[in-house]
């Protein structure tokens, strides 16, 4: 169809889109998400957030993925390239982004209710699902290193998380190097190269078949739209999504029979903003932080906002290692904590097998991290990825003034107020919270009955009740929600025929 192009030629085509791309979302930023480009399109409804891990081979993707999930899942760790294989799959957990219920949760004390309880600094822990895949190196898109086979595991992801080896000691391939060794990777080059690679690979599977798309336009240009969104739909990518990265690109898509190879570059750099928004985790922080060289850091934030990125310094090692020393029980650490306690010096040494001397320097450096990052990095990281996403957070409740949970009350925290939190895409309206309270969105639950009405309101505002209707879409002001229906639960059934 198109007159095949140098390697030269192709490179500065995905290099000039994905320019382009950045350049976009870096303004929407700026504008604080105000632009129509920047509005994210995706499909609406309540679910369970997946976040991906990409990156070279030891950039600490592993270790990273075994602190998200709480040393619950762990993935094998070690210092040679692709110790990752099969893709490890977890639990893992990051913060609410909601001030008003951690401000309210503070006040309530031990009243507080959250279902998975709360970081260290009081946020709402809420579950996600973590996938950790083999390491990517430059042409994995063509079979380099493990392959495309694992750019396909990526595909359910919501949002993506590419773990940087900040401190530049390892190469492009992920071999360890000497900091400052000329082989060195930096992380402007593993920016840009990861995304590459990301772009390359969906370009190269829509360009192997766009002669469907001619094809299909000689039937109808409408056709030929239809096949075009086909091709997206093996990436998970909704119809809105394909339609606001062509948008984005300001080409005709009922011309897209006549589009040129550049074109579809363009169209692909911008629905690989649109459909996996990433978040960049600058690991390995804590190398920097000892060696004094913060510039390291400064530096890859600054091209990451110039490639409207997110960035976050964290050190996944640090938080892994003060985990598992806490589940010893030699330090006092939780999850988000700003700080630790050393409860046994010597038990701690003995845990990380180090001598009482260099244990004493590594604690000092942990806490230089803790002090200048204001904790790990970690679950901030993984915090800010899904909240590329803009989570709507809903909380159903039977009361709307005591936040009592949508079943009586039981035994320990689980009937205590707002214990449940259910995290919904933007633009998910209350009939699709109804349905997913009948479809047992909160465990041990089930919504019986026909929808009759809601009523909601902000936390702590249950004096200004909303009446609501299906469509109404969620939003800040009804984030307490209560919906009625015609059919009452079995425990209210079974009150209603007890004796007096």
């Amino acid at each position: 169809i198109w007159q095949e192009e140098t390697e030269e030629r192709e490179t500065e085509m995905v290099q000039a889109a994905t320019a382009e791309a950045c350049a976009l979302v870096a303004e929407g930023i700026r504008r604080g998400k105000e632009s129509g480009v920047w509005r994210a399109a995706q499909a609406r409804g309540v679910r369970r957030f997946t976040v991906g891990l990409v990156g070279k081979p030891s950039a600490g993707k592993s270790t990273f993925f075994n602190c998200v999930t709480r040393l619950q899942n762990e993935a094998k760790v070690a210092a040679h390239p692709f110790t990752t294989i099969e893709p490890n799959f977890g639990q893992g957990w990051w913060v609410s982004p909601d001030e008003a219920d951690t401000a309210r949760a503070a006040e309530d004390g031990a009243q507080d209710g959250a279902k998975y309880g709360r970081d260290a600094q009081g946020r709402r822990l809420l579950p996600l699902i973590i996938k950790d895949v083999a390491g990517l190196i430059p042409g994995a898109y063509k079979g380099q290193g493990k392959g495309n086979r694992f750019l396909n595991d990526l595909c359910d992801a919501d949002v993506l998380v590419h773990v940087v080896d900040v401190s530049g000691s390892s190469d492009k391939n992920g071999v360890a190097v000497e900091q400052g060794d000329a082989s060195a990777s930096s992380a402007a080059e593993d920016i840009q190269w990861v995304r590459e690679e990301l772009h390359r690979w969906i370009f190269g599977n829509v360009a192997a078949k766009w002669q469907s798309v001619v094809r299909a336009a000689r039937s109808s240009e409408r056709a030929a739209e239809e096949r075009l969104l086909a091709l997206f739909s093996g990436y998970q990518g909704s119809k809105n999504a394909v339609e606001t990265a062509v948008m984005r690109a300001a080409i005709d898509i009922s011309q897209v029979h006549t589009w040129s190879r550049l074109d579809l570059h363009r169209v692909v750099a911008h629905f690989l903003s649109v459909r996996f928004p990433m978040c960049l985790a600058l690991n390995k922080s804590d190398r920097c932080i000892a060696a004094a060289d913060h510039d390291r850091i400064a530096v890859a934030k600054q091209v990451a906002t110039e490639q409207g990125y997110l960035a976050v310094p964290c050190s996944a090692f640090v938080e892994t290692t003060l985990l598992s020393l806490a589940k010893a029980g030699v330090t006092e650490y939780d999850l988000g904590a700003k700080s630790f306690s050393v409860l046994d010096a010597a038990g701690a040494a003995r845990t990380l097998e180090l001598t009482a001397g260099v244990w004493d320097k590594r604690a000092e450096d942990y806490r230089q991290l803790l002090a200048t990052l204001g904790g790990t990095g970690v679950i901030d990281c993984i915090s800010s990825a899904v909240q590329l996403r803009q989570p709507v957070l809903v909380y159903p409740v039977s009361d709307l003034r005591t936040g009592v949970p949508i079943e009586p009350p039981n035994k320990g925290k689980h009937g205590a107020p707002f214990r449940d939190c259910l995290q919904a895409l933007p633009g998910t309206t209350i009939e699709d919270v109804f349905l997913a309270l009948k479809r047992n969105a909160v465990e041990e639950f089930r919504l019986e009955g026909d929808f009759i009405r809601a009523e909601a309101c902000a936390i702590g505002q249950a004096g200004t009740v909303r009446q609501c209707g299906k469509d109404h879409v969620m939003d800040a002001s009804t984030r307490v929600l209560k919906i009625l229906t015609n059919k009452k639960p079995a425990w209210q059934q079974q009150l209603r025929g007890t004796p007096r």
